[in-house]
């Protein structure tokens, strides 16, 4: 189920978990804000008023007074990436803590006989 909700949380640009400040636009479309950035840069699209084109639907959003600052964070989605972060670094752990007894000639968890 991580592994599904992992790609489910994944920047349309870069292809990664999200990395926040996750930007929701008007169309409801997230991104990382680094990526939003560079989809502003590439746009030529960096002051008040100015529009840029959302890179999965191409619906035209317009640049806030505030900038890149001004756009909508979408806090949800930042929670839910680090709850699925600290779950995936729980487990890591614990895996990592289960090869001490893993028998190495075996390859399971060691028992009398090893």
């Amino acid at each position: 189920m991580e592994l599904q909700l992992g790609k489910e949380l994944s920047c349309p640009v870069c292809l990664d978990v999200f990395s926040p400040p996750v930007i929701e636009l008007c169309c409801s479309h997230n991104y990382c804000k680094k990526c939003i950035h560079q989809t502003l840069i590439a746009q030529n699209c960096n002051k008040p008023q100015d529009k840029f084109i959302c890179p999965m639907c191409r619906k035209v959003n317009i640049l806030p007074d505030k900038g890149l600052n001004g756009l909508k964070r979408n806090l949800f989605v930042e929670n839910v990436v680090a709850i699925l972060k600290e779950r995936t670094e729980s487990n890591e752990a614990k895996q990592q803590a289960l090869k001490e007894f893993m028998c190495p000639d075996h390859n399971e968890i060691m028992n009398l006989v090893c």
